[in-house]
């Protein structure tokens, strides 16, 4: 997937979730560049979570067909790689298709992209009996209204529902309007401290194909997964995978397929062990999904 804007990040997670190998591939520093920095952050920890392999500083340099493969080069700062592909989907902009519609006809202007202007309600046009509708306008249409995805955003994506006991202080100023919106929301995201905890629910334990993979009375639960304590994963079940993602606050993930009385799961386990310092509670702890069930240990259970 070429490109971290809203439709790529969509498409991203909608063919992820099908079950697709997904890399989406973004040359801005950071996902949804044209949105407040949390958003992008917010997207792209769960994109992470549903398997996509997001590389943001990353610029598309060529495409190569060699075997009957292929393969995407990309350019991140000095270093090179290669990313093989069966399809690559591309999402990088749209232009409006203005031309030959006779606008100047009515009076309405275009910009240099063809894109309609309009005025500060973002309504009406030059023209005085013409009204916009649609996004082919100028300034350019947002994804989400500010107010509406800070407000809206963390229960949408699947980030934590419980609300926190007492509202943070102050409130989260958008950098674009300078409407303050919901101060929960900064709370979900300005850190390891609003995202994490200890388990605080007894012993866990991690279990596949009726065998126990992990179990700990000391978790570190993030946005709901219980990460186990290196000490508490029977290590003989898990296998290193190629798969690794990236978020942009714990840093780069590396899998573990889990295999059980010949079954295996493919990258169902991921762990950080080199995470970056808002996420150093994490180092080597292992979280699982993929058909590992995350349940209370036995002991724990009426």
């Amino acid at each position: 997937m070429l490109g971290g804007g809203p439709i790529g990040c969509e498409l991203g997670q909608a063919f992820a979730r099908l079950g697709s190998d997904v890399t989406l591939i973004e040359m801005a520093p950071r996902l949804l560049i044209k949105e407040e920095p949390e958003a992008g952050d917010l997207v792209s920890e769960h994109l992470s979570k549903d398997g996509v392999d997001v590389r943001v500083g990353a610029k598309a340099i060529e495409v190569r067909a060699a075997a009957g493969s292929h393969e995407l080069v990309i350019e991140a700062g000095d270093t090179r790689d290669t990313v093989p592909f069966d399809r690559i989907l591309v999402a990088a902009g749209r232009r409006p298709q203005s031309d030959g519609l006779g606008l100047d006809g009515v009076g309405a202007q275009t910009d240099d992209r063809g894109a309609v202007i309009v005025d500060d309600r973002r309504t009406s046009t030059c023209a005085r009996s013409t009204r916009r509708f649609g996004s082919a306008r100028s300034p350019a249409r947002r994804s989400r209204r500010c107010g509406s995805w800070i407000a809206l955003e963390p229960t949408r994506l699947g980030a934590p529902t419980s609300e926190p006991s007492a509202p943070t202080s102050g409130s989260h100023r958008c950098h674009r309007t300078g409407r303050r919106s919901m101060g929960r929301f900064a709370k979900v995201i300005s850190g390891f401290g609003g995202r994490a905890g200890a388990g605080g629910e007894g012993a866990v334990e991690a279990v596949y194909n009726d065998a126990v993979v992990a179990s700990s009375d000391a978790t570190v639960v993030v946005d709901g997964n219980h990460y186990f304590p290196p000490g508490s994963v029977n290590w003989e079940l898990l296998s290193q995978s190629d798969r690794q993602t990236v978020c942009p606050w714990k840093g780069r993930a590396g899998y573990y397929s889990v295999t059980v009385g010949g079954e295996r799961s493919e990258a169902a386990a991921w762990s950080y062990s080199d995470p970056k310092p808002a996420a150093a509670a994490l180092k080597d702890h292992v979280a699982f999904w993929r058909g590992v069930e995350v349940r209370p240990s036995a002991e724990e259970r009426p």
